[in-house]
């Protein structure tokens, strides 16, 4: 069993509900995310494949029935653990519609000028090895390109301004 723990941080205004909306292979479905009174939604989900992939965005449901879909394309995540018990977090960010990162994520940019060659991530597998994986939205990076996240701890470097 896989345990997929999901935060957003996001600052609800009254009676807004977040949901988790996925999609894979077996099912499809919107779950409703647990507010901490911090400014934070969260969800955990046990999947029982040692191996699969999620697809995910999330949706506001406000207190009237409307609902509003984030900007941009479905997130992807491709998991494996070779043992039973692997366990992920996933801290995501709210992309509104119609911003600029959402627009630069629209078919007309991501077929065209940042067009990729569709190969899929490896599979995270924690048992492996000890591992953080950050992933960022940077449409106008091209795979030839490179981004630096430095830090002031061993992981980032020990980087010292």
């Amino acid at each position: 069993m896989i345990k997929v723990t999901f935060h957003l941080p996001y600052l609800a205004h009254g009676g807004e509900k977040i949901y988790l909306c996925f999609s894979n292979a077996n099912e499809t479905g919107f779950l409703p995310t647990v507010y901490d009174n911090q400014g934070n939604w969260e969800i955990s989900l046990s999947l029982n494949s040692f191996s699969t992939s999620i697809s995910w965005y999330y949706r506001i449901v406000y207190p009237t029935g409307e609902e509003e879909r984030e900007g941009g394309p479905a997130r992807f995540l491709s998991l494996s653990s070779k043992k039973e018990g692997g366990n992920f977090r996933v801290y995501d960010f709210w992309r509104a519609p119609g911003d600029l990162a959402s627009v630069f994520s629209t078919l007309p940019f991501q077929e065209t000028f940042f067009y990729r060659d569709g190969r899929e991530p490896e599979p995270i597998d924690p048992v492996d090895k000890t591992a953080l994986v950050i992933t960022s939205f940077a449409p106008t990076v091209g795979p030839e390109e490179e981004i630096y996240l430095t830090g002031d701890t061993e992981a980032l470097g020990n980087w010292d301004p």
